[in-house]
């Protein structure tokens, strides 16, 4: 019997034909979630939070990490309300906004690494008055 997993057989071209049509869905599910309760400034806007989603839930597999910046000159624009949504559909979600760095250390799993997700990340990397704090120097 042949590995489903070797290229070229039937075998591995059903299970591929199924996974990007079931990834397919799951990408329209995450989509449809994401603007029935968030109105982005641009339809790609929706398509690149959906696609980060899905990137936090590979992250395992990867030596980098990927980030999203949520930003807007508006305040009460639905920048929070987003990064509910999203801790909703990510990969193991760590909502944080004053977190110590020894703790976001210890909540670092090689194995299973969290999506971090600092709100209001600007009051913690911004500087006040020319000086930035040491343990906004330590989180990054």
């Amino acid at each position: 019997m042949s590995n489903p997993f070797d290229p070229g057989t039937p075998e591995h071209e059903a299970w591929e034909r199924q996974v990007r049509a079931e990834g397919a869905a799951l990408l329209d599910e995450v989509h449809a979630a994401l603007t029935r309760y968030v109105v982005f400034p641009t339809p790609e806007a929706a398509d690149a939070v959906s696609l980060y989603v899905a990137a936090t839930h590979g992250q395992p597999a990867w030596e980098h990490a990927t980030r999203l910046v949520i930003k807007s000159p508006l305040k009460q624009c639905g920048k929070t309300r987003l990064q509910e949504i999203i801790a909703e559909l990510a990969h193991n979600p760590l909502r944080t906004t004053n977190i110590s760095p020894a703790a976001l250390v210890r909540a670092i799993d090689a194995d299973d690494p969290p999506t971090i997700m600092l709100d209001e990340a600007d009051t913690i990397f911004t500087a006040k008055r020319g000086e930035r704090s040491e343990s906004a120097e330590d989180i990054r």
